[in-house]
């Protein structure tokens, strides 16, 4: 009996010291006091008394750290937290099925991309961070203003091709002419103007523009094609030549350990190994700063800096593709002469044509290991046409090089319609085989 009494009056202590603890003025939080009352109730919420509530949710918007929201604010904002978390869940695991509905994904994306917006509950500058003079420049000028393409961007004609070199474009910011020159390793603060954010800009107008001006020149190239001539125009190699044409070399400050401007006096191991060999950092320095003019131009003048650095590009890249603007303008002029050569035009379709049959087998296969293109680097590859029938074994018909497989092999097959003698003996072959095939069919 002494040990039941004790018993309840441990019980009835402890139940006095959690109304103590829940009404004193300590930070005691909802989930604490509730943790420690261990009433649940089916659904897992908590069975308190309304005086408890009060009190606990009293002493939890005192301890907010200043913050005026009642309790029920308090549901109501994380109630709305845990529905767009929801919402967000759904939309990211709906895109990752593949439905086809190319548009309700477009929607997804853009609701997305408002929800994290606000979840961020910060200021939006598009990803963008400036620490510097120069910097908050580059920020200041209006998107819609420098990033619209040319109104006019005329294709290149042999007519337009520069005999001279262009002028250079004036820069009208004196503060993002610096920069453009500046070298981030010539700065004691991080923080300092610098070409490093230019020439990421410049980067992007270099590929835009030019994509436009080889689309709309050599219109019947295929993308591969068009992509090889864009990477000629806008590869380190050529912007350095150009910075080298128009003496960037004497305006840029970089390190003493660049070679185009180390001194005697420069320690051999502070050389950076990139900067070692064939003059490689001085080209990607050039490179570099000759895209960061491109963007200094165009950020300093919002209205006209396109149009300008377009016109100005147009020009000087006409010289480095003469030779392209004038086979293109050959070929399109063969185009209006004549009617298309379908023999060309097709040349495997030909090849079969003439010379195919029941039983006889043409193929195509790699005849030479892949080379490179001396001038992009890009894969060159050799094909040749090969023929079983006719009396002959894997017969090489013609072999043809490309920077494409497809066109390598096309050129295989012209290469075997050339050759008129021997196309003509099989030509008979086939004549003789399909008259006796015929003649079978009727007697049969």
């Amino acid at each position: 009996m002494a040990k039941r009494k004790s018993g309840e009056a441990d019980e009835r202590g402890e139940e006095k010291r959690k109304k103590h603890n829940a009404s004193s003025s300590s930070l005691l939080r909802w989930d604490d006091y509730t943790r420690t009352t261990g009433n649940h109730d089916p659904n897992g919420c908590h069975k308190l008394k309304t005086e408890q509530k009060q009190i606990i949710r009293a002493h939890y918007t005192k301890s907010s750290q200043g913050s005026t929201r009642n309790g029920n604010m308090i549901q109501e904002h994380e109630l709305i937290a845990e529905k767009k978390s929801h919402l967000s869940a759904t939309i990211r695991d709906f895109l990752k099925t593949e439905t086809g509905d190319h548009e309700l994904e477009k929607e997804c994306r853009t609701l997305q991309s408002l929800l994290e917006k606000r979840a961020s509950d910060q200021p939006c500058n598009h990803g963008r961070t400036f620490h510097s003079s120069e910097n908050a420049k580059v920020a200041s000028y209006t998107p819609a203003a420098c990033m619209r393409p040319p109104a006019v961007l005329s294709p290149w004609s042999s007519a337009g091709i520069a005999t001279t070199l262009p002028e250079l474009p004036a820069v009208l910011d004196a503060d993002l002419e610096v920069a453009a020159f500046t070298h981030s390793g010539v700065v004691s603060d991080p923080s300092s103007q610098s070409y490093e954010r230019l020439e990421w800009v410049g980067d992007a107008y270099l590929y835009l523009i030019s994509t436009l001006l080889i689309s709309r020149t050599f219109v019947t190239h295929p993308p591969g094609k068009c992509a090889q001539i864009r990477e000629l125009l806008v590869k380190n190699e050529t912007l350095a030549n150009y910075a080298r044409q128009y003496d960037f070399v004497r305006r840029v400050r970089v390190p003493p350990e660049f070679s185009f401007h180390r001194s005697s006096e420069a320690p051999k191991k502070s050389i950076p190994k990139e900067y070692k060999a064939k003059d490689t950092g001085a080209v990607k320095v050039l490179g570099d700063v000759f895209e960061a003019y491109v963007a200094a131009v165009i950020l300093s003048d919002p209205e006209q800096g396109v149009e300008r650095v377009s016109q100005w590009l147009k020009s000087l890249w006409s010289r480095t593709v003469a030779d392209r603007i004038h086979d293109e303008e050959a070929r399109s002029a063969a185009r209006k002469a004549k009617a298309p050569d379908l023999r060309k035009l097709n040349a495997k379709d030909t090849l079969v044509k003439e010379i195919g049959s029941k039983g006889v087998k043409i193929s195509y296969r790699d005849a030479a290991p892949e080379t490179k293109d001396p001038e992009t680097g890009h894969p060159i590859f050799t094909v040749a046409v090969y023929l079983d029938g006719w009396g002959e074994k894997d017969l090489q018909l013609g072999i043809g090089s490309a920077k494409g497989k497809k066109d390598a092999g096309m050129n295989a097959a012209e290469m075997a319609l050339a050759d008129e003698n021997r196309i003509r003996i099989y030509r008979e072959k086939k004549k003789a085989f399909d008259d006796a095939m015929k003649l079978e069919q009727a007697l049969a």
